[in-house]
């Protein structure tokens, strides 16, 4: 169970990538909505900016230096329209977004960059996790137990093969040997009696010599006298 829950376990990479661009896209949605909220007239006078700081209506100013003033800034193009400031914060906002898009964008690499280069050692960390899990599982034991019976099972035919081609080989010598046992068994007693002639003959030549060799000294001592 542990190893079927981590093999459908979600890569951190994707996880990262995915918070990343929903991050991106909130980011860029969120600010679109508050730029064109902010850059409308209706929420200006909602919130009583444009009554405070805007000119709507020059003609009810009756102070003569206000209007001089007010003249003199038309004239040098120092005061500021509403179509200017609306245009400038909607470039604000514009660049507002695209620093933050880009800031997005940049840890989105960052995180990349990271995962990639710590991808070999979790490589390295996942293999060890699984390795260890599938020795130590039910599988690698069914799997090693059923290789060792199939070699036990080759070599035990090899040994029965040679101890029955070795049981052939010692029936053959055994019908070979055996009557041959048998022969010169037989022959023992006969050759035992020809060994005994033999040495009576040899008894009896011996006794014979020594007769001769004693008759021809006797007469060999007669003669000399």
């Amino acid at each position: 169970m542990k190893k079927t829950y981590e093999d459908k376990r979600t890569p951190i990479w994707f996880i990262v990538v995915l918070t990343s661009l929903l991050t991106a896209t909130a980011i860029v949605l969120v600010l679109i909505l508050l730029m064109h909220i902010v850059s409308t007239p209706s929420l200006l006078q909602y919130s009583g900016f444009a009554d405070s700081f805007l000119l709507k209506d020059p003609n009810v100013i009756s102070e003569p230096y206000l209007t001089y003033a007010l003249g003199h800034l038309v004239k040098e193009n120092a005061i500021l329209k509403l179509d200017d400031f609306w245009s400038f914060q909607s470039g604000f906002y514009q660049t507002l977004i695209t620093v933050l898009i880009a800031t997005n964008g940049i840890l989105a690499a960052l995180a990349f960059i990271f995962i990639k280069t710590s991808s070999h050692d979790k490589a390295i960390e996942s293999a060890v996790e699984h390795t260890h899990i599938f020795l130590n599982g039910h599988d690698f034991s069914e799997k090693v137990k059923n290789s060792v019976e199939a070699k036990m099972a080759v070599l035990q035919g090899d040994y029965d093969s040679t101890a029955n081609l070795l049981d052939e080989k010692l029936l053959i010598l055994n019908d070979d040997i055996v009557p041959s046992v048998s022969s010169f068994k037989e022959d023992i007693p006969a050759l035992k009696n020809k060994i005994e002639n033999l040495e009576r003959y040899v008894g009896v030549l011996t006794q014979r010599v020594a007769d001769l060799d004693r008759s021809e000294f006797s007469e060999s001592t007669l003669e000399i006298k």
